[in-house]
């Protein structure tokens, strides 16, 4: 099992509102989104500790905030997810290269948005 990355990030909502994608592409709702994960955060509602994107390698992202003891627990968990993705019978035929799907997404539609504007790619996004 491999995993190829495990940062930490200071601002996990920022990551989190993009799905833990870094290349999406640009659309209103991912801001809505971050907005909501922030407000849940700030009044203390949730915290997402991690974040493992089912791909080959694996990528986590961890919270930087997190306490060492935490953090080692987290990344145990990591373990646990990445194992999962990579084992569990019903996800044998999920995308394992969703990193390079969702920046080929991205691509596309920002190419779609310089043809045909933003506004009537969004409408047909929505």
């Amino acid at each position: 099992m491999k995993i190829l990355a495990e940062e930490i990030l200071p601002k996990m909502n920022q990551f989190a509102a993009y799905g833990g994608f870094p290349v999406r592409y640009p659309h209103w709702r991912f801001g809505m989104d971050y907005e909501r994960l922030s407000k849940s955060y700030e009044y203390g509602l949730s915290k997402i500790y991690e974040m493992v994107i089912n791909n080959d390698p694996c990528y986590a992202y961890l919270m930087e905030g997190n306490r060492t003891v935490d953090q080692k627990l987290v990344m145990a968990h990591v373990y646990g997810h990445c194992d999962f993705f990579k084992n569990n019978k019903w996800f044998a035929p999920t995308d394992r290269k969703m990193m390079d799907t969702m920046a080929n997404h991205a691509t596309r539609i920002r190419r779609y948005i310089d043809r045909y504007g933003l506004d009537e790619v969004e409408k047909f996004i929505d």
